[in-house]
């Protein structure tokens, strides 16, 4: 209904892709944030919902320029920074995306998601010292996620800790 009354305004098209996107309609809720995009387009909120919603719908290239979009008009902000080395990292673009993610846990110290996902790619880049020091950070700040110790694990595993990582697999 706000879209129709107001289609200048941003944020109803903000809300609109939102609702879309809980509900699984990945597509439709793209439509949506891209009117939001043309309306706010230095909304950083925007940008992310943006590409999460296109790599739902398989457009990783839409997705990974709405994302460096986003990491570019706000370099602090650490969902945008993880957002986008999420991605890059999915995409095995690991170098940048190692960059992307060690600015997301310097702007953030406390993001267990950036630190398990930087792991994983340092231990994908065969820096396995590295990868078990943000691994060990990820499973202090998010001690029940089973990918985290399965990882850890993984880390542990490579520095020949064999029985510290039967240990991670087994929590």
């Amino acid at each position: 209904q706000a879209v129709r009354l107001r289609p200048e305004y941003g944020e109803a098209w903000y809300n609109l892709g939102l609702v879309l996107y809980q509900t699984g309609r990945f597509s439709d809720a793209a439509t949506a944030y891209r009117h939001a995009a043309r309306l706010k387009p230095d909304d950083v909120d925007v940008r992310i919902n943006l590409g999460g919603a296109l790599r739902q719908i398989d457009d990783l290239a839409g997705a990974l320029l709405q994302l460096r979009m986003a990491a570019r008009l706000a370099p602090n902000d650490a969902m945008a920074r993880y957002s986008h080395g999420a991605l890059l990292a999915e995409r095995r673009q690991d170098k940048e995306a190692e960059t992307e993610l060690q600015a997301a846990v310097r702007i953030d110290p406390t993001y267990a998601r950036a630190w398990h996902r930087l792991g994983t790619v340092q231990l994908r880049r065969g820096a396995a010292a590295a990868a078990l020091a943000s691994l060990q950070q990820a499973a202090r700040l998010a001690p029940r996620q089973a990918a985290v110790q399965a990882d850890l694990g993984r880390a542990l595993g490579k520095q020949g800790q064999t029985a510290v990582a039967l240990a991670a697999w087994r929590n």
